[in-house]
């Protein structure tokens, strides 16, 4: 079963990613407008949905992300996803949960810095802000999220012998690593190469230039810069050079299958073990969210259990969608 936590985050995403529009309710199904759009499909715990209201959270939550093919199978995928997230909602409601106008504008604003680095990006930010369908439908997500965190799975809670057994199981075999960040210049032609190899020792300064000038390779663009590695990342042969290098020196020409190669040693740091009290926070908020999704998954399993007897819970109105639909393997 889909993780219902997992994908309310992911509709977040979704959401942030890509623009708003309509198009979506034009692609899934040629018989649509055979159907009223004001039909009941789905009667969850005595709320009814119509067909109208899980076209917009169709809209939403796809936001017609063009590789999505909106087939029989993925349309019953999300209709699934509709009955859980209405149901939750039902049930948030029932206890009051509720988000303040300020909760709702800090994820606006927080979701909007992720989109916001380019004039693209602000353009796709004001346009999700002003559509009050995906205002309302973040909402709905807010309060669905402080349900199963304060009233659903309350109860769960995380003990320090099984922060500890995280710890011993994912961090006791890491030991502490070097790591070293280098820049190059390779070039094919060996004279062209100690050329280079001594103008760079009477100026050292002069490596970025020299790389952007000669250097055949994607990285020259920036000076030759190729990041941070380990030592066991690296050829054998610039692990020998690097041994007797220091930070800001640059080796001798080396020969290689792709040409000559100049390296400089930019920079270098220890990646040592963390300490189990340095991480502890972190691993109880992954162990919190792991038992909290399986509290949340057991809890939906149950009732699609209950539409399963057919003894309460979930209906289904199959003569009111205009698609097949086809239950997933959990039902």
């Amino acid at each position: 079963m889909k993780n219902p936590i997992s994908y309310f985050l992911l509709s977040l995403l979704l959401i942030i990613l890509i623009s708003c529009g309509n198009e979506a309710e034009n692609n899934t199904g040629e018989g649509s407008k055979n159907f009223s759009q004001n039909r009941n499909i789905v009667r969850i715990r005595g709320g009814h949905y119509t067909l109208e209201e899980f076209r917009a959270y169709l809209r939403y939550e796809t936001m017609n992300l063009e590789d999505i093919e909106l087939n029989e199978e993925i349309l019953s995928f999300y209709l699934e996803r509709f009955i859980e997230h209405k149901l939750l909602l039902q049930e948030a409601k029932k206890h009051n949960i509720r988000i303040s106008e300020e909760e709702l504008q800090s994820k606006i604003e927080e979701l909007g810095r992720y989109v916001s680095s380019d004039k693209e990006g602000v353009n796709k930010t004001e346009k999700l802000i002003n559509d009050q369908g995906w205002v309302e439908h973040l909402e709905d997500i807010l309060i669905v999220q402080k349900y199963v965190e304060i009233v659903l799975t309350t109860t769960v809670v995380v003990n320090q012998e099984e922060e500890k057994d995280y710890y011993n199981k994912h961090y006791q075999k890491i030991s502490s690593q070097r790591n070293y960040r280098l820049s190059q210049i390779v070039v094919l032609d060996k004279k062209l190469a100690m050329e280079l190899s001594e103008k760079l020792k009477k100026d050292r300064s002069r490596f970025p230039d020299l790389a952007k000038k000669y250097s055949i390779t994607p990285d020259a663009t920036q000076g030759g810069d190729i990041g941070w590695y380990t030592m066991d990342q690296l050829p054998e042969y610039i692990q020998k050079k690097l041994v007797n290098l220091r930070k800001g020196i640059i080796s001798n020409v080396i020969e290689s299958e792709n040409g000559y190669l100049i390296i400089k040693l930019t920079d270098r740091k220890i990646h040592r073990k963390p300490s189990f009290y340095e991480i502890r926070d972190s691993i109880r908020a992954k162990l919190l969210q792991e038992k909290r999704e399986k509290c949340l998954n057991d809890y939906l399993d149950n009732i699609w259990q209950e539409e399963k007897t057919r003894k309460k819970g979930i209906s289904i109105f199959q003569d009111n969608l205009d698609f097949i639909y086809t239950p997933t393997e959990k039902i």
